[in-house]
């Protein structure tokens, strides 16, 4: 019995530090660190709202405005690009048919991100070109799932691709691979994540206002172009984040509810523990021990019990971030 009740106390408080530790890890990781990509306080991310010069975020952009950003000239930015959220495609494969991920893309996206691949090359401007070979980038999950080389060639949905590129194992966690969307069949819903490097000395508020002065001069034409959605840009990834951000505390809040509930089950359970041993302590105390014998001994249980609790929390942690 004495095994149990210390290891439900280890136990419990394993989860409640995996569950912090996690918690605290992916907040930090999305809200605080900077993206990592060069120059990225210039990168800006590009979002639909409900109406020119709102700033209440409605969906993704859409591709054929997107599209036509991507040729404009820009005051306020250098070049924007856009990847698809991920759709199925069918791979013919020698067992059968099967799906297979695919992030399609707009414009130089690797190009604006400035990342590179592990082994071969990410998708380069001819890549992009109406006619060109069709040509694929590999995740890194992907290439070792299905111990892809360069050059191999995977049958989506019609098309044979051709893997020019593995990009490095941190760049995304998912089995799939980066194709141009101008490869793809014409009328193919996308909807894009849309991001743009601003031009050095440019302001958020710059590059919004003629994002608004771009989006009204269009809607004065076609009111319904569209949707008469607008558009708005904001820091991608980490760089958005500020400490007055709601988001932040709320994660914050999450953090301390799960320590606050793991250390009251923690205290529940010693209550309970102190409570079954009350007679021993009182016999060994009949018997002549002294008070700091008696403590000693809780002190040494107790460090126990928070060392293998620690222990096991963060073994589990890394488990609970992926």
């Amino acid at each position: 019995r004495v095994m149990q009740e210390v290891a439900a106390a280890a136990g419990s408080l394993a989860v409640t530090i995996g569950l912090t530790c996690a918690v605290f890890a992916v907040a930090r990781s999305v809200f605080l660190e900077p993206v990592g990509y060069p120059e990225s306080e210039t990168l800006v991310e590009l979002w639909e709202t409900e109406a020119p010069g709102s700033r209440q975020l409605s969906d993704y952009v859409q591709p054929a405005r997107l599209a036509e950003w991507i040729d404009a000239d820009w005051r306020t930015l250098e070049r924007l690009a856009g990847v698809s959220m991920g759709i199925s495609l069918i791979e013919r494969t020698a067992d059968g048919p099967a799906r297979m991920k695919a992030f399609p893309t707009l414009g130089d996206w690797f190009g604006l991100l400035g990342v590179t691949a592990e082994r071969g090359r990410v998708l380069l401007p001819e890549d992009l070109r109406p006619g060109a070979a069709p040509a694929a980038v590999a995740s890194a999950r992907l290439a070792a799932e299905r111990d892809l080389d360069l050059g191999a060639v995977l049958h989506l949905s019609g098309i044979a691709w051709t893997v020019v590129g593995v990009m490095p194992e941190g760049f995304s966690s998912e089995a799939g691979v980066w194709i141009p969307s101008e490869a793809l069949a014409e009328g193919r819903p996308l909807a894009y994540a849309g991001v743009a490097r601003g031009r050095p000395g440019q302001t958020l508020d710059a590059i919004n206002l003629e994002l608004d002065q771009r989006v009204s001069a269009a809607l004065a034409e076609d009111p319904d172009l569209f949707g008469g959605q607008g558009v708005m840009a904001k820091p991608l990834g980490a760089q958005g984040s500020r400490p007055d951000q709601p988001a932040i505390w709320l994660v914050v809040g999450v953090v301390a509810a799960v320590l606050l509930l793991g250390l009251s089950n923690l205290t529940q359970l010693f209550l309970v523990r102190a409570q079954s041993r009350a007679q021993a302590l009182a016999v060994r105390s009949a018997l002549g021990a002294g008070r700091w014998q008696v403590a000693s001994g809780l002190a040494v249980e107790a460090a126990t019990v928070g060392l293998l609790g620690a222990f096991l929390g963060i073994a589990c942690a890394p488990w609970a971030i992926r």
